[in-house]
């Protein structure tokens, strides 16, 4: 089956043009290693760039922005795709109040069949094999509405009595009836033609439910406190499925035959997963994901809506994790082949056939992508990152590009073409939070920083990348989670400043003795933590909720701050030659957006810039340039002093979580599992 890739609306952009198809080309064409002659002068230009996330299983996607729930079906033969998406570009902070939009896409053509709703949808399923084809929505308001699925008339709504939490279709034309889990372990089973409600035999209180079929007929797995339940409603007889005593009590399960044998996967409260055969009674254990575990992201998201039973496909078991989708032969429960990479953060995993294929289809409302999957297409993949990246940064003068990931690893390349210096180090410091690189005698080094209010870590990591292992014992801070580090040049010689709730402390980079240290006396948490040069001395500025943004002089540590008034909760982004560069945003649940600039006195350097996105990350060149990328994907070299743009912005594979600047002007970029060196197109005069 052939590779192939769609684009569609995002919120809060429009959809992509000509310029963005030719730029999007282009980053490809790079990633894949192949030489670009001559490449349009309107185009950034992409020195180098990394392919993680260009993903061979990945088949078909479709980006149709921060998607909430979807299904697939097909009808007369035609894969069709439907999603419910936020369709508010700034929505409010309460849910119940955001407006989503229907879709249906005909997989084959891209015709996309629209409808707006106000009311936040949970769940959708079709009923391909009704008296006409229907699309099934549940929502926060305890109904269920049916569409038409020709041209999403709306045919009927049902109250439910609660929220639905899963959906069942059972039976075919007008036989075709809806059965509901809502809150409190309620089911209900309705009449999709008529909206009537059907008796149903009396069942235990379940947590959920799971279509599924035995060689004898129709089924439906029903979790209850008492266990695992079969209910055939053709004939409403229920029976017990063995379960072993450990998993109990189970949270989820799927039903699927495998060569001649009928077998149950299921999922524990512990997120322990296993497959049982129903004929034996034997069963397989995975207890990869369970919580607490070394490498937290392990741990399984259920992804989209309020139930998620297991993805089994042919015979792959997919867990969606935070940022990766983990394979497993559900049968031995060992590894299928490196995770799913790309855009899949939080997805919602499900099974799917196409042409006749066993396919997986992810849909996650982070990457604002619905995406199609082989899980057999065989894959092998360069050295590299293995989860989203954390930082990147380059070192100074030598511009070393340095980058680790929430799992740990770290990998040095050269800036000039991408190549690695080392073998990438995999530290098993989860999640990494903050990282500093330097070298030395042309060695590079790097140190990173963890920790979180649940799982505090005070240490400060030392590494040196050469030598492919830690560079002396971790060295203990003052604080439960080391936010920020950096490495620079003082007047005193070179030192680690670091930082996270507490007083921002000097350390030697060779052994990590605690060179000076400065008191922070704030009431309330640091929200942004900065190292630049003003008038020449090295200067961190801090800034904390509730309080104006403070100036330290790192040169001569002292208690005695700068303070610069007016910066009150507005977190710290950058500092360029004195000026401070600041988020914010009324709708902090969906992130800052605007850009606000200030100099020392606290009054505007510049316009205020606000964006159709939050703002992810910046790097700063000199004043008055800056680099913003944005959730939307989109990085833009901006002149803050008139608040213009100095090119089109650069439309990016996935939203940039990081970035640093070089010494010649260009940025480099950690988007996804990926790292790339890019450069804005050259200006006239330039």
């Amino acid at each position: 089956m052939d590779q192939v890739a769609a684009d569609g609306p995002e919120a809060g952009r429009p959809e992509p043009d000509d310029f963005d198809r030719r730029q999007s080309a282009l980053f490809d064409t790079v990633r894949r290693g192949r030489a670009v002659d001559d490449p349009d002068g309107d185009l950034w230009r992409v020195d180098w760039a990394t392919d993680v996330d260009l993903d061979p299983r990945l088949i078909w996607q479709v980006r149709v922005g921060p998607v909430v729930a979807s299904a697939w079906g097909e009808v007369d033969g035609r894969p069709q795709l439907a999603t419910a998406v936020r369709a508010d570009e700034r929505p409010p902070a309460d849910p119940k109040l955001r407006r989503h939009r229907l879709e249906v896409r005909d997989v084959r053509s891209g015709r996309v069949r629209t409808v707006e709703c106000e009311v936040p949808v949970r769940l959708l399923a079709f009923a391909p094999d009704a008296t006409e084809p229907l699309l099934v929505s549940g929502h926060d308001d305890d109904t269920v509405r049916i569409w038409a699925l020709a041209d999403l008339a709306h045919r009927r709504t049902i109250d439910v009595g609660g929220s639905p939490d899963s959906l069942a279709v059972l039976g075919s034309g007008p036989d075709t009836r809806l059965l509901v889990e809502t809150g409190w372990g309620r089911l209900g089973l309705w009449d999709l033609t008529t909206g009537a409600r059907l008796r149903l035999p009396h069942l235990p209180p379940v947590i959920g439910i799971s279509p599924g079929a035995l060689a004898d007929g129709s089924a439906v797995v029903l979790l209850s406190d008492e266990g695992v339940l079969l209910w055939n409603p053709d004939d409403n007889q229920v029976r017990q499925l063995p379960v072993p005593a450990g998993l109990r009590p189970i949270r989820c399960a799927t039903l699927w035959r495998s060569d001649g044998r009928e077998l149950l996967t299921v999922r524990d409260e512990q997120d322990a997963h296993a497959t049982i055969d129903l004929t034996t009674g034997q069963h397989e254990l995975l207890t990869a994901h369970m919580y607490p575990v070394p490498d937290r992201l392990m741990q399984s998201r259920p992804g989209l809506g309020p139930r998620s039973n297991p993805t089994v496909t042919g015979p792959a078991l997919a867990v969606s994790t935070r940022w990766n989708v983990h394979l497993w032969d559900a049968r031995t429960m060992r590894p299928l082949g490196p995770p799913l990479a790309g855009p899949v953060a939080r997805a919602a995993v499900e099974a799917v056939r196409r042409e006749g294929c066993d396919l997986l289809l992810t849909s996650s409302e982070q990457d604002g992508v619905v995406a199609l999957w082989d899980p057999a297409v065989p894959v092998d993949r360069k050295p590299g990152h293995r989860q989203r990246l954390a930082g990147v940064t380059v070192t100074e003068p030598d511009g070393v590009v340095v980058s680790v990931d929430e799992g740990g690893t770290l990998v040095a390349r050269r800036a000039a073409d991408g190549t690695l210096l080392t073998v990438p180090l995999a530290t098993e410091v989860v999640v990494t939070r903050s990282l500093a690189a330097w070298t030395d005698n042309g060695r590079p080094h790097a140190a990173t920083g963890s920790g979180s209010r649940h799982d505090p870590d005070p240490h400060l990591y030392r590494w040196d990348l050469a030598a492919g292992g830690p560079s002396g014992a971790p060295d203990r801070t003052d604080s439960d989670i080391v936010r920020w580090a950096v490495h620079r040049r003082l007047r005193t010689g070179d030192a680690l400043v670091v930082h996270g709730y507490g007083d921002i402390t000097f350390l030697n980079p060779p052994d990590g003795a605690v060179l000076a240290a400065i008191p922070v006396d704030t009431e309330t948490g640091t929200t942004g933590f900065v190292v630049s040069t003003v008038d020449g001395h090295v200067t961190a500025a801090l800034s904390s909720y509730d309080e104006p943004a403070r100036l330290f002089d790192l040169d001569d540590p002292s208690p005695t701050s700068e303070i610069v008034p007016g910066t009150e909760d507005h977190p710290l982004l950058a500092l360029l030659d004195g000026r401070l560069v600041t988020v914010h945003s009324e709708y902090t649940a969906e992130g800052a957006t605007v850009l606000r600039t200030w100099d020392r006195t606290g009054r505007p350097a510049g316009p205020e810039l606000d964006g159709p996105a939050a703002v992810t990350a910046v790097a700063g060149i000199r004043w008055p340039e800056l680099y913003v990328a944005r959730a939307d994907r989109t990085l833009t070299l901006i002149d803050l002093s008139t608040g213009r743009p100095s090119a089109r912005p650069l439309l990016l594979p996935g939203a940039a979580v990081c970035l640093a600047a070089t010494a010649d002007g260009g940025v480099v970029v950690g988007f996804g599992q990926d790292v790339a060196l890019v450069r804005p197109p050259v200006r006239e005069g330039d």
